[in-house]
């Protein structure tokens, strides 16, 4: 008999897939029996997931539980007792099947030879045969199991089961586990149903958006999961750093908040008596942007859920308009455009040096803020003035770029940008090596050291060009002393501000050092006012900034009078000239507005206080020929302005005296012709459109006599025999008056270069209205002699705007007297309703009136009154203390 496994077969081989066979089969057999409970699992696990049954009554949720787990027992029991078993023979039928031998070689291998094993022919004929069975197992192989399903499953049921699984899947991903255990507990579908529970969530967006809060609510009576009516739309959309305030109560145990797969529990609030309902309470901010899901849990469940979407905030950008360049006297102008999606909270140039040095005994970089168009405005064009004639890089090429930042604290930054910082240019010698030995220090070495105390020491030796001033000597030699006997950063630092203090002193005197705490003390309280600082400290700067103020006018009038001028021209004399009291009032009023919390408008009214003092300091940085020839034209103004009025007074007189000659009878007695109100004569388009229709003094035969032959000429003349002396009294006052707008006209072209095109109009229109006046025909005169006031009224506003570009915007002061009378409707600085300065930079900010500043007043004190009674209740004096500190 042979031995098994044959030759060339290992025993490992031959088990493993004898083993291999028989699990093949027995799957094959076991899956008939398995199928219906697995199906009914599936069937039962989509419906969990999709979230199904917590949705129903707990009765019926209960119900069907039961019915599942019935039924499951039931197919589980009857697959039980279906198990199948599997023997070696089978496995072996197996393989010999699946690897296509006939007459069953692998049975015969292991059978045994029981008739004839005496026999020895029997027995080599078993041998042989025995050899040819194993010589045909060479090619043994398995195929793979096949259950055939769809032979057992001829209703098609597994597609159904199998999609009902796949979609509760995709619905429930990321929580299938909560989604399952409240399937197969009805008490969490009750929870979930919200039943006895209410829910109320505030959503706070941040301050600086500007966006009104999202009430959102599920009451007793809501369905699950779904919002109150009205309360929120399908799906909320706020902006990042929203603060979120959850409430919840009825249940005796605190629910949880998840917001975006983040949980947060609720907290008790206040203490639980008998019979009293629970609250709670959670708060948690939105910080992560995207899209998620706000859901209120109990027990599993969900009483409430809203979809959610949070909208990232972007950071702000800036960029320059135009390079930054000098305006005025040594002032840096900064022209930019700043945006954002919700607000800026404000924009700042940051300058640095190109070698990156650092400031002498300072900062690295040099931070100005800029003013912003408004206060949390998404978009900003404005232009920032900042003196920075005093700093050790004036004069020098620097590096700057614009950082503007929104409320939430995120900066966005523009392209880098080189230009030259503005300088003071002294016209005192010494003041101008002074200066330029301070910019020497900013870069120096001890060699320059040494060079700029000799050049020091040499000025001081000279004491009389600095008109012998103790104090200059002083500070020569004090400067002198630091350097030489301490090199450090900080005493350079301190040296240089010494030399600029000293040269202010002798180009200016004690003018130019009040100038400078006046505008220190400006940037500080706009600083103030910018960062929210509070009452006492707002108007602690604010008696410092008065104090400075006056003492800035003290030393103005005694610059004024060592330039031989009792006060600063206007360039326009409709602009009129201030009084050193109207500053003052701008400043008081600024004060008041700040006490009653109407910071805005404070911030408003001391940046047009500034750009007036700004215009102010270009008036008296003009040199002395720039004063004389600005005056002369000044004189020239009033000249015109005064030749104008004369005009008007001279029409008016002809207007009346033509109106009385249409009123008197005609030459064929008709009777008298009655009078027409033809009104005053009027000057522009708006004039000749009221005159359009009516008869003008000149238009003779138009409506005169009813045949309208025109053939009255001559009797009218001869009734107006009797007013000859008034006509050539008028007509002498018309030559006159032309002939003064003639020498006028002489004076501009030899100091302006140029005589403005409407004077040459208004002169010719002179000469035929005193031409119709000597002529003795006061209606032919009126139409010429507006015409003529017309011109001159535009010829004032080209001569105004000539001015402007040739010296610049500037205003008029008398700081020792009492400033003219302002014209109703203008502002101290005679400007109309809305002001002048400010309005391109700070924005259109209602400044109350006194009747609102009143009233805010009153509820101050009413606020400071009820926070100090101690019988209110305390979340009553906190709301109140909370409103005060923003006051």
């Amino acid at each position: 008999m042979s031995s098994f496994p044959p030759s060339g077969f290992s025993g490992l081989q031959y088990r493993l897939l004898l083993g291999l066979a028989r699990a093949a089969v027995y799957w094959e057999r076991l899956w008939p029996v398995v199928w219906p409970p697995l199906a009914l699992a599936l069937v039962f696990a989509g419906i969990a997931f999709l979230d199904i049954l917590p949705v129903l009554p707990q009765w019926l949720h209960g119900l069907l539980l039961v019915g599942f787990a019935a039924l499951f027992a039931w197919v589980l029991r009857r697959a039980a007792l279906r198990l199948p078993a599997v023997s070696r023979a089978a496995a072996r039928h197996r393989l010999e099947i699946d690897s296509g031998l006939a007459h069953r070689p692998l049975a015969a291998l292991q059978d045994t030879l029981l008739v004839g094993h005496d026999d020895r022919t029997a027995r080599r004929l078993w041998q042989r045969h025995q050899a040819r069975m194993a010589e045909r197992l060479r090619s043994l192989r398995l195929t793979p199991p096949s259950p055939d399903v769809a032979g057992h499953d001829r209703w098609a049921l597994r597609a159904p089961v199998l999609l009902l699984l796949v979609t509760g899947i995709a619905v429930g991903w990321g929580d299938m586990g909560p989604r399952l255990m409240r399937a197969v507990t009805p008490a969490a579908g009750a929870g979930m149903a919200g039943e006895g529970l209410r829910v109320a969530v505030w959503i706070t967006p941040p301050a600086y958006t500007r966006q009104a809060p999202v009430y959102l609510e599920v009451g007793a009576s809501d369905a699950a999961s779904e919002p109150a009516p009205s309360s929120a739309p399908a799906l909320l959309s706020v902006p990042q750093g929203s603060v979120l305030l959850a409430q919840a109560s009825g249940p005796a145990e605190a629910p949880d908040l998840l917001v975006g797969g983040v949980e947060t529990p609720f907290v008790a609030v206040g203490g639980l008596a008998a019979g009293a309902t629970a609250s709670f309470r959670a708060e948690t901010t939105l910080e992560t942007p995207g899209q998620q899901d706000l859901a209120v849990r109990l027990d599993g469940g969900d009483a409430a859920r809203w979809p959610l979407t949070v909208v990232a905030d972007a950071p702000p950008t800036a960029e320059f308009v135009s390079k930054p360049g000098e305006a005025g006297r040594a002032t840096l102008k900064v022209d930019y455009e700043a945006k954002d999606d919700y607000g800026l909270a404000g924009v700042a140039l940051v300058i640095r040096h190109p070698d990156g040095r650092k400031v002498p005994g300072g900062e690295d970089e040099i931070r100005l803020p800029l003013p912003l168009a408004q206060p949390g405005a998404q978009l900003s064009q404005g232009s920032g003035l900042h003196d920075l004639s005093a700093h050790p890089w004036a004069g020098i090429e620097v590096v700057g770029r614009l950082e503007a930042t929104d409320g939430r604290g995120q900066v966005g930054n523009s392209e880098d940008l080189k230009f030259l910082l503005p300088y003071r240019v002294f016209n005192h010698p010494v003041a101008r090596a002074l200066a330029e030995q301070r910019r020497r220090l900013s870069d120096a070495d001890a060699r320059v050291i040494g060079e700029v105390a000799d050049v020091l020491d040499s000025l001081a030796e000279r004491p009389d060009h600095f008109y012998n001033d103790t104090v200059v000597f002083l500070a020569l030699a004090i400067a002198r002393g630091r350097l030489r006997h301490d090199g450090t950063e900080a005493a350079i630092a301190e040296v240089q501000k010494l030399l600029w203090d000293t040269a202010l002193r002798i180009e200016d005197g004690d003018f130019a050092v009040a100038e400078r705490d006046l505008m220190e003390l400006q940037d500080r309280l706009q600083n103030a006012l910018r960062d929210g600082a509070d009452s006492e400290e707002v108007q602690h700067l604010m008696d410092q900034l008065r104090q400075a103020l006056d003492d800035y006018l003290k030393a103005l009038t005694e610059q004024l009078s060592r330039q031989d001028l009792k006060e600063i021209p206007a360039l326009d004399p409709n602009m009129k000239t201030l009084d050193s009291r109207d500053l003052q009032e701008m400043l008081d009023k600024a004060r008041e507005l700040a006490r009653n919390g109407a910071m805005d408008a404070a911030r408003q009214m001391l940046a047009q206080l500034q750009k007036a003092l700004e215009q102010i300091r270009r008036g008296l940085a003009m040199s002395p020929q720039q004063q004389q020839q600005m005056a002369e034209q000044n004189r020239m103004m009033e000249g015109l302005r005064e030749l104008t009025e004369r005009q008007r007074q001279l029409l008016d007189d002809t207007f009346r005296r033509a109106q009385d000659d249409r009123a008197r009878p005609n030459r064929s007695g008709r009777g008298a012709i009655e009078r027409e109100d033809l009104g005053p004569p009027q000057t522009g388009d708006q004039g000749q459109a009221q005159r359009g229709p009516q008869a003008r003094p000149g238009e003779r035969g138009q409506q005169g006599e009813g045949d309208g032959d025109g053939k009255d000429d001559g009797p009218r003349r001869g009734d107006r025999a009797g007013q000859s002396g008034e006509d050539a009294q008028s007509a002498a006052q018309q030559e006159a008056l032309r002939r003064a707008l003639g020498d006028l006209m002489l004076q501009m072209d030899q100091m302006m270069g140029n005589i403005p095109p409407d004077l040459g109009n208004a002169e010719r229109a002179m000469r035929g209205a005193s031409d119709a006046l000597r002529r003795g025909l006061p209606e032919d005169a009126v139409p010429k002699q507006t015409e003529a006031l017309e011109h001159l009224e535009k010829s004032q506003s080209q001569m105004q705007q000539q001015m402007a570009r040739q010296f610049g915007p500037q205003l008029g002061l008398r700081p020792g007297g009492q400033g003219q009378q302002r014209q109703q409707g203008q502002d101290p600085f005679g400007r109309g309703e809305g002001g002048a300065f400010g309005a391109n930079v700070d924005g259109e900010v209602e400044v109350p009136s006194r009747m609102e500043m009143r009233r805010a007043r009153e509820i101050l004190e009413e606020l400071r009154r009820r926070s100090g009674e101690r019988e209110r209740p305390p979340v009553e004096r906190e709301y109140i203390d909370r409103l005060l500190r923003q006051f």
